[in-house]
């Protein structure tokens, strides 16, 4: 027999309320008893990963580039770096 969960179960693991819980077992799938709605855990897993995203490997060394390149061209940083080779 699979493993149950309630909507308020799933909530808890979601970090959502009961209510959105509820509202996303058309997504998540579910099993109806009698009146009782219930989340299998595997599909409430499955669910979990498909909402999962990662960022681009490229992106982040972009935008350090980019940081760095306004941070030189920045009339502040300019001012701090003369100041700093003053010292």
């Amino acid at each position: 027999m699979a493993n149950l969960l309630t909507a308020k179960d799933v909530a808890k693991k979601l970090s959502i309320s009961q209510r959105k819980a509820y509202s996303l077992k058309s997504v998540i799938g579910y099993v109806q008893i009698e009146g009782n709605i219930r989340f299998e855990v595997e599909a409430v897993e499955a669910y979990i990963a498909s909402c999962k995203r990662s960022p681009l490997p490229d992106q982040h060394s972009k935008w350090e580039a980019r940081v760095g390149l306004q941070q030189a061209q920045h009339p502040v940083s300019k001012s701090l770096q003369q100041i700093s080779k003053r010292s």
